[in-house]
């Protein structure tokens, strides 16, 4: 959906094979039900926002996203940087059932901030929903562990020699709609060289190659 404004009242989207509902560029006003079943996609199963899109969402607005896939991230919803959900009233019920994703955010993907932004919070039918967003933290880890790895390990200061490989593991962490940490996908980017590694969800294992002789903390060699 490319238009520039667009106002939605009581739509159903269902069985989609290619997203069920994408904003491209657009401001959108919800009234009323909005509802996603059985659509499947590659990044946001029932609903993408992208491209500095806004969904508005009226007091009568009711959103569901029911049985919804998506085989990378973001199940029900996936809403990329700089594209918010705004709530124009407190509690407007989100339904969130059985929605699924391949890699993470199987309810939703997004930005902690924009989902909802502002002041006003949705009234989450079902508690118990699967999010994440983009990375915010790097963290050292143990791949060997049986406990969660949510705890980073303090990484002490080593030397590295020019040519020497170092070898260590990291996970990245997004935040969920409730502010907590939660394992996510991301880019590792080398500021020493600005070289990059991808990081699935889990405790991965990166090697770094240094050319100069230096000793200082190995998260200052990284950004995300």
């Amino acid at each position: 959906m490319n238009s520039n404004v667009i106002s939605l009242s009581n739509v159903t989207v269902a069985n989609s094979t290619y997203t069920g509902l994408s904003l491209i560029a657009s401001l959108v006003t919800i009234k009323n039900s909005l509802i996603f079943k059985n659509n499947t996609g590659v990044v946001g199963g029932g609903l993408a926002i992208n491209d500095s899109s806004i969904l508005m969402l009226t007091s009568s607005a009711n959103l569901e996203f029911i049985d919804n896939r998506a085989s990378y991230k973001g199940g029900g919803i996936y809403a990329k940087n700089n594209c918010p959900i705004i709530l124009n009233s407190q509690n407007i019920p989100l339904t969130l059932i059985n929605n699924s994703a391949g890699l993470v955010g199987g309810d939703i993907y997004g930005n902690h901030d924009n989902i909802p932004s502002g002041s006003y919070q949705f009234n989450l039918t079902n508690p118990h929903i699967d999010s994440t967003g983009n990375p915010m933290d790097i963290c050292f880890c143990d791949p060997h562990a049986t406990t969660s790895y949510e705890n980073c390990i303090n990484a002490s200061i080593q030397c590295i020699f020019p040519g020497q490989a170092l070898k260590f593991y990291v996970a990245l962490f997004g935040h969920d709609y409730f502010g907590s940490k939660t394992p996510t996908d991301g880019t590792l980017i080398y500021n020493t060289s600005n070289s990059q590694t991808y990081i699935p969800n889990t405790c991965s294992l990166i090697e770094y190659m240094h050319t100069k002789a230096d000793s200082s903390r190995i998260s200052n060699f990284f950004r995300i």
